[in-house]
């Protein structure tokens, strides 16, 4: 008899302890994936994307998974959200050292670009921003040219 109790008395314990764990399990799913903070970033020309113009000035970036993938999020000074933008991932091996986490900004040489370059210990991720331009810039027509 005492045995039959201790073997239910278990058997209870398992399955309540299999529930706990299963319901964190799905608390900790449901819970948003943190963010990495890359911080503030001065644009110092206004920029495109997605058909967007955004003006010159400073945002704050950060970096987030998603199934995975990474993005890069830009928000502005409230740090509210304006865009996502997939980043592009290339692979890098920092061996066997510790490896600190590294951020290059800056126009490439061309300045049609405005690239942002996070070095991780697994990978350099890359995030890439048209500069508007003159040719961006569409001009009305002026009164003596409109037939």
């Amino acid at each position: 008899m005492k045995n039959v109790f201790m073997t239910i008395s278990i058997i209870v314990m398992l399955l309540f302890s299999t529930s706990l764990v299963m319901g964190q399990t799905e608390e900790q799913t449901q819970e948003k994936k943190p963010e990495t903070s890359i911080g503030n970033i001065v644009i110092a020309k206004p920029f495109i994307h997605a058909d967007k113009e955004y003006n010159a000035g400073t945002y704050w970036i950060t970096i987030t998974d998603k199934e995975g993938i990474p993005y890069f999020i830009v928000h502005n000074q409230n740090k509210e959200v304006l865009f996502e933008e997939l980043a592009i991932v290339k692979p890098f091996n920092a061996g066997k050292r510790k490896f600190k986490m590294q951020v290059t900004k800056g126009f490439l040489k061309s300045q049609e670009y405005f690239r942002i370059k996070v070095k991780q210990a697994d990978k350099i991720l890359l995030a890439y921003f048209l500069v508007k331009t003159d040719k961006d810039v569409v001009n009305p027509p002026q009164d003596d040219e409109i037939d």
